[in-house]
């Protein structure tokens, strides 16, 4: 081979990589603002997690993309209905009635926020109509979360889903 193809191997060769190396950049970049417009909108206290699906304790996977399903937070307020499969503690059945219905204030509500990890931890508790919840909301980039549910009453349930902001006037 020539020393000019040489050359000019080289120089391809490091094209690809200058290339590859701004597209990585670019890609990084992406998640970054991703995350940030992610925080921005946890940050104004009044979003909304849809699930598409659930996980219950005993490994089951449920899909709810055709089930109403949600869990809107609005300030120190929640509001969730949430289908529920799993198993009650209790042998007389769940306390409330199958799903997971929320209507009221937030209790130990807390927010935090890994930059590094890019993660956003949300943690409270409420109480449903019969029973005390603990919530913890685990959030990504571009709003991919996971919402699990502990009760006294009933086994954990893991939902998968997005958040997005709340639509006006609900």
């Amino acid at each position: 081979m020539s020393g000019k193809m040489k050359k000019k191997i080289s120089l391809f060769v490091i094209m690809i990589g200058i290339i590859g190396w701004v597209g990585a950049q670019t890609t990084s970049e992406k998640r970054a603002k991703a995350f940030k417009e992610t925080v921005q909108l946890v940050e104004t206290g009044d979003f909304t997690f849809v699930a598409n699906s659930a996980l219950s304790s005993a490994g089951s996977n449920a899909s709810l993309t055709t089930i109403d399903n949600l869990l809107k937070i609005k300030g120190n307020q929640i509001e969730a209905r949430l289908p529920y499969y799993g198993e009650s503690r209790l042998g007389t059945g769940y306390p409330g009635g199958g799903p997971i219905l929320i209507d009221g204030m937030a209790l130990e509500y807390k927010t935090q926020i890994n930059e590094r990890k890019r993660r956003i931890t949300i943690t409270f508790s409420t109480m449903g109509k019969d029973e005390l919840h603990r919530a913890t909301l685990i959030i990504s980039g571009g709003g991919f979360a996971d919402l699990t549910i502990r009760s006294i009453d009933r086994t954990r349930i893991v939902y998968r889903g997005t958040i997005t902001a709340t639509a006006k006037g609900e």
